[in-house]
């Protein structure tokens, strides 16, 4: 195996850590993937197209989900950070004094 191939075959495994959210085990494979990287000429050979195009692709598509999942986890903090009006007006209500 290559090791533009094995940047496939990292590609797809951070793409399955990332739908799993096995979020150490993908920032540990960065760190795999980045060793790689760096032991590969500038100029990739002609015959490591085809794995490096699918790779992109690969983990073009993962990024979105990655994106898509921090706009959740963003909306979710956002909604969990909003006073809640009910309970707020409820206990404002009962703590009033009577008449």
């Amino acid at each position: 195996m290559t090791s533009y191939e094995l940047l496939l075959v990292l590609a797809h495994r951070e793409a399955s850590l990332v739908d799993e959210g096995r979020w150490a085990d993908v920032v540990a494979l960065w760190d795999q993937r980045d060793a790689l990287q760096a032991t590969l000429p500038e100029t990739p050979p002609a015959g490591a197209g085809p794995a490096l195009q699918e790779a992109l692709d690969v983990v073009r598509a993962t990024e979105a989900r990655l994106r898509a999942e921090l706009a959740d986890v963003s909306a979710e903090l956002r909604r969990l950070a909003e006073p809640r009006r009910p309970a707020m007006a409820y206990s404002q209500s009962s703590m009033s004094p009577r008449s």
